[in-house]
């Protein structure tokens, strides 16, 4: 995957090189005669307090259907509650899997442990739990979620000069989001092509099938409304997903 945990910038300078020994700077084979070309690095700051639910670290996977580029719009659907394999420990930083949320750390865990468990929850029960527990009041997510939408759009303007236009085009995105244990929204990362694979996980297996069905049917509306040349308010196909940003209607989501 790529995924390392860093503790100091030292650490991260020799991740770039070519080569991990940092003793072959000097005469390694990798470089030019005068400069050794980097390794691109992505970096971010570790969440030291994040949401922790039964004893595991906790994200969430969203996804985001960019169902027009000529206009733009841009929809965005809830997805899934991940939990990291292993149970959460700050100052362990060796052990991946009691940080690291993703699918391909998931697999990788339940092959060499056996585990049967589902990594994954509905956000309708990781919102029951967390009212349940005391953390926050019934309705709290709904402003969660707006924050997130609020976050889709900035990241999307941010990027969008340098998308392809192309009339008939359309994308489905996996957003994943952190959260601190006081619930503060942390953006992780847009997936341009998410793991839709099913079969660790009960939940995804339920969810996949109606997120396809319903990216299909708002696919086909909207090519339907550019024969006609219509806007795209209100959309019949909508079930799940939530408009963003719609530039047919000058639209976007409320800032928070």
């Amino acid at each position: 995957m790529g995924i390392s945990i860093i503790n100091n910038m030292t650490d991260f300078r020799r991740s770039t090189l070519p080569c991990q020994e940092d003793k072959c700077r000097s005469n390694c084979p990798k470089k030019s005669a005068k400069k050794i070309t980097l390794r691109p690095k992505l970096i971010q700051k570790f969440i030291s307090n994040p949401l922790v639910l039964r004893d595991h670290k906790v994200d969430f996977r969203h996804f985001v259907l960019i169902a027009s580029t000529k206009p733009w719009l841009v929809l965005y659907r809830d997805g899934f509650v991940r939990f990291a394999s292993e149970p959460f420990e700050r100052n362990n930083t060796d052990n991946l899997l009691k940080h690291i949320t993703n699918h391909s750390f998931q697999k990788q865990y339940a092959k060499s442990s056996g585990s049967r468990t589902d990594p994954m929850w509905s956000v309708r029960r990781f919102n029951e739990h967390v009212v349940e527990i005391g953390l926050a009041k019934e309705g709290f997510y709904e402003a969660l979620k707006e924050k997130m939408k609020e976050i889709v759009y900035i990241t999307f303007m941010s990027a969008k000069d340098k998308m392809n236009l192309v009339k008939g085009h359309f994308n489905l995105f996996g957003l994943d989001f952190g959260f601190d244990d006081k619930l503060n929204v942390y953006f992780l990362e847009w997936n341009v092509e998410p793991n839709m694979d099913g079969s660790d996980s009960a939940t995804k297996a339920q969810f996949f099938p109606d997120l396809v069905s319903e990216v299909i049917e708002i696919v086909s509306e909207v090519n339907e409304r550019y024969k006609t040349e219509q806007s795209f308010a209100n959309l019949k196909s909508l079930r799940g997903f939530e408009v963003v940003y719609d530039e047919s209607t000058n639209f976007r989501t409320s800032p928070c």
